[in-house]
């Protein structure tokens, strides 16, 4: 079976389920003009709102799918979770078993979409918070512990936005090793906080990201420097 680069959902162009990054760049004008073909008072806000809102389920789905123990389901969500069939069936077998390869990679590819639409919808407040922005204070941040930076790496977008290009969208080791030379920690020490970001069937205990007190503090850190945090 192979793989495809998206799966038409309803039939708009715009609504499709893409499974890579650069095909769903490429596409990005010509579905958001075949969006406002349709909707005429629609903006390039709009669509990309509803892009988000659409990969944000997909990620979900990603996250959250289960197999039923009788296979007379092949996936089960917790209650009050939209479910896209195709985003389903995308990472199970015919057997109704979760190819995990799949899943990874739809796990990935959603996440790098989100942060790709993140970067194109720039806010309309920048310089306007009573001129605070150009008088930022100096805060020293030197006296970081290695999960403290890998979650600055994270919020910042800079480890989705590597996992786009080669070689590391295909190489975690590589990832590893240059987020290593960035933060001056061992790439091995690195890739076990990075690996359970990247892999929801991974053991999540040295995941970063689910020490949420750790993570609301650097939040705030960045708050203060004017970086407009993204819900993710």
């Amino acid at each position: 079976m192979c793989n495809p680069e998206f799966i038409e959902v309803t039939g708009n162009s715009w609504e499709r389920i893409y499974f890579s990054l650069e095909k769903f760049k490429s596409d990005y004008q010509s579905n958001f003009r075949n969006y406002s073909a349709k909707y005429k008072d629609a903006s390039e806000t709009d669509f990309i709102a509803k892009c988000e809102s659409l990969y944000k389920i997909c990620l979900e789905n990603v996250q959250l799918v289960e197999i039923v123990s009788d296979k007379s389901h092949i996936y089960s969500l917790a209650v009050g979770h939209n479910v896209i069939d195709e985003v389903v069936n995308y990472i199970t077998t015919e057997c109704g078993d979760i190819n995990d390869d799949r899943r990874i990679n739809a796990y990935i590819t959603f996440k790098a979409i989100l942060s790709y639409l993140s970067r194109i919808w720039l806010p309309k407040t920048t310089n306007t918070d009573n001129g605070k922005q150009g008088n930022i204070e100096l805060i020293d941040l030197s006296d970081t512990r290695v999960t403290e930076k890998v979650i600055y790496l994270y919020e910042l977008g800079i480890i989705d936005f590597l996992q786009s290009k080669q070689p590391f969208v295909n190489s975690k080791n590589a990832l590893a090793s240059i987020l290593g030379a960035i933060t001056g920690e061992k790439p091995g020490t690195i890739q076990s906080y990075i690996n359970p970001i990247n892999n929801p069937n991974a053991d999540q205990s040295n995941n970063p990201l689910t020490r949420n007190k750790t993570v609301k503090m650097i939040r705030n850190k960045l708050l203060s420097l004017g970086f407009s945090i993204e819900n993710k």
